[in-house]
């Protein structure tokens, strides 16, 4: 009885450490799938029967499937063994490269089963990695020789719709109405639970998770000149930290990890299973789409795009390419599209001045004007997506500064836009500043440079990436799509920045326990993933030892008394 109560009271960290210590588990290094401390087949069944048959191994030679479901983001995102760009299941996302994956994924359908996984990889000194969607082209969300937590199936805590009023933050902060998202949900389900009352600044992926990389790297939205990035927006965070306990982290409640978290990148300081978003009062939204249908046009486009993008208020939001707007105009009545003619009349005086100035009749570009009364989402509830299952995708970005688009009159920024233009491989980019200004640099862990912003300039090659690094020096990665081939000591600014989310990390994760390339504190490992080193199956039959005993009586207490 006296043990029974003892091993009550303490927790399943601190047995399952001791008895890792106990069996001489622990050590500097990880435990690979290629050491002799490596859990027998027997002790993955354990794992795997506590966690009602969800652990999965990961085959390379499995990955077919994967290209099968082609461009389907929504498929790609379903299965925890697929990447959404297939190179990226490669070590540093580069074609020729040994493969990345992970030994086994635990396809974590509960919180406990997320606790249950950094526990067992505690006590057995292994890796951790974290997926959600699988939307990282840098490779942040697999790791070889790793335990992947798999984290999109976690319960739905939106998919009501349930919206929460007069919500208050551990700072005694008070919010008229806020809603929480699981980690595993994307932002078509957060969309349709936010339905057409409230705005929120979401992302324009419909198939991205609303509380993975992509807020925790730093959350663009269609939405961000008004109302800010999802770092900006998040209240807290639930998460499973590294030590395998469960916390809910805010500004007030570790003020430090909450600004680790909001821009320091996903999978490094703890497993979100939850967040919290601000929501905002609904207005009505014009759409202004317009594309260059004349090349001739195109210089004289982006000579009119770079004078007027610096001078548009923050109700303007929205996307860009070197021949192409995507914009939303945010409106204070019902009279939006009124209230967007000034810049749509600009951009038509411009097109008539360049057709008189060359005799031309035909109107230069097609501009079209979508009128959503009920908000952003409004325009989004076709379903309609951005494909993905990209073979080999070379993305990159680069934060442009305001200042950087007004010096010289603009010259320097049109020819940057013609020379990428020209050299091919450019993508849609993002139209920043407005809101994304108002935050001060050292409250979030975002590089500096997203404050300073006009735009997020993308490109799919590393030729464009390295123009753009040698004629914007004062700009910077833009994390969530910076390129796989960056130093990663400069996504975040300047080395004192590092140092510091380094701390952070060292502080809440001193044991290295989530690792992944391109995250603060990545540890590199001297193993090549090989399938024969996965050898349990669901189905095999063992004899448990001792330590798998113990085991199996740590998880049973667990699991009945957490």
């Amino acid at each position: 009885l006296l043990l029974i109560e003892l091993v009550m009271k303490l927790s399943f960290v601190t047995l399952a450490l001791g008895l890792a210590a106990g069996l001489g588990l622990v050590s500097s290094q990880y435990c690979l799938p290629d050491d002799s401390c490596w859990p027998s087949n027997a002790e993955w069944r354990v794992l795997n029967s506590a966690l009602d048959g969800r652990l999965v191994p990961l085959f390379e030679s499995e990955y077919g499937r994967c290209f099968d479901y082609g461009t389907d983001a929504r498929q790609l995102g379903a299965d925890s063994l697929c990447m959404q760009g297939h190179s990226c299941r490669l070590e540093e996302c580069v074609v020729g490269n040994p493969p990345n994956h992970a030994a086994y994924a635990v396809e974590a359908r509960s919180v406990g089963d997320v606790e249950l996984a950094m526990q067992f990889a505690i006590a057995y000194d292994l890796q951790v990695s974290v997926k959600t969607t699988g939307h990282s082209y840098q490779g942040t969300s697999t790791q070889k020789g790793s335990l992947l937590i798999w984290t999109s199936d976690l319960p739905r805590l939106s998919s009501s719709g349930r919206i929460v009023n007069n919500y208050a933050d551990s700072c005694g902060t008070d919010y008229p109405e806020v809603i929480r998202a699981g980690g595993g949900e994307t932002w078509e389900e957060v969309y349709a639970a936010v339905g057409l009352n409230n705005h929120i600044a979401g992302g324009g992926g419909l198939t991205v998770g609303a509380a993975g990389g992509w807020l925790q790297g730093v959350g663009l939205s269609a939405m961000s000149r008004r109302y800010g990035a999802g770092i900006d927006n998040v209240l807290d965070y639930d998460v499973v930290l590294p030590n395998g306990t469960r916390a809910t982290v805010d500004a007030c409640s570790d003020g430090e990890l909450f600004f680790a978290l909001r821009g320091g990148g996903g999978g490094t300081f703890g497993v979100v299973v939850g967040v919290t978003y601000r929501l905002y009062p609904v207005e009505p939204v014009t759409l202004a789409v317009f594309s260059v249908t004349n090349p001739a046009y195109g210089n004289s486009f982006i000579d009119f795009w770079v004078d007027e993008s610096p001078v548009l208020d923050r109700d303007w939001n929205g996307y860009w390419g070197v021949d192409f707007l995507l914009l939303y105009y945010i409106g204070n009545a019902n009279t939006a599209e009124v209230e967007a003619q000034p810049f749509v009349q600009a951009l038509i005086a411009d097109m008539e001045a360049w057709m008189l100035a060359n005799g031309v009749d035909q109107r230069p570009g097609d501009l079209t004007l979508l009128s959503f009364p009920s908000g952003y989402y409004q325009s989004r509830v076709n379903g309609e997506t951005d494909p993905t299952g990209y073979l080999d995708l070379a993305l990159g970005s680069w934060l442009v500064p305001r200042e950087y688009a007004l010096r010289n009159g603009g010259a320097d920024a049109k020819a940057l836009i013609k020379e990428l233009r020209d050299s091919g491989a450019t993508a849609l980019s993002y139209f920043l500043g407005g809101a994304m200004t108002d935050p001060l640099v050292e409250d979030t862990a975002v590089h500096p440079a997203m404050r300073t912003a006009l735009w997020q300039i993308n490109v799919i090659s590393e030729a464009n990436m390295n123009i753009l690094r040698q004629r914007v020096p004062s700009g910077g990665p833009g994390f969530n799509h910076h390129s796989k081939f960056e130093d990663p000591l400069t996504l975040w600014g300047d080395s004192n920045r590092y140092d510091t989310l380094l701390a952070i990390k060292n502080r809440v994760d001193s044991a290295g326990r989530l690792n992944c390339f391109h995250c603060v504190g990545f540890r590199d490992v001297s193993y090549t993933y090989n399938e024969a080193d996965i050898t349990y199956s669901p189905n095999a039959a063992s004899t448990p030892s001792a330590r798998v005993a113990l085991f199996g009586m740590l998880t049973a207490l667990l699991l009945l008394f957490t």
